[in-house]
């Protein structure tokens, strides 16, 4: 049986190598706070600053905004309220610096445990921005099979 399993996992990689994946152009960047806080540390705000400014060098027109904001808190609406007012302080934030008619997706979650197995905490929030392709005339990012 475990023959089987080994082939079918070589088959795979062995397509694999013949396509190309989809790309997508995008800037992204987490954010940590302080337990219970709803401004960032002096730190995590020049971090946002530097990020953002390194981003609309890098895409000056800028095709969509996403946030996603954690809270920790013991009780979960105390979580998701906090989590809600950091999400939105930083679409207040980049939105002024952004055409008032940009894309922007925000979402929250609040959470009852302080860490998670792939986060160090969970009072985080995420950030990423696309660029506007065709007003940048980006290359395209379609997967293209490789010739053989």
């Amino acid at each position: 049986m475990a023959i089987y399993k080994n082939l079918a996992f070589a088959a795979l990689i062995f397509s694999l190598q013949s396509t190309a994946f989809a790309c997508r152009y995008v800037s992204a960047v987490d954010l940590f706070y302080e337990s219970g806080k709803t401004t960032l540390s002096e730190a995590e705000s020049k971090k946002l600053q530097d990020w953002f400014q390194s981003t609309l060098k890098m895409f000056p027109a800028v095709g969509s905004l996403g946030i996603e904001a954690n809270a920790y808190a013991p009780n979960l609406d105390e979580a998701k309220a906090l989590a809600k007012k950091r999400g939105e302080a930083i679409k207040h934030l980049l939105s002024q610096k952004l055409p008032t008619d940009t894309p922007t997706r925000v979402v929250f979650y609040g959470h009852t445990k302080p860490k998670l197995d792939v986060l160090p905490s969970t009072d985080v929030v995420f950030i990423d921005i696309t660029p506007d392709v065709e007003k940048l005339k980006l290359p395209s990012c379609l997967p293209v099979p490789v010739a053989r």
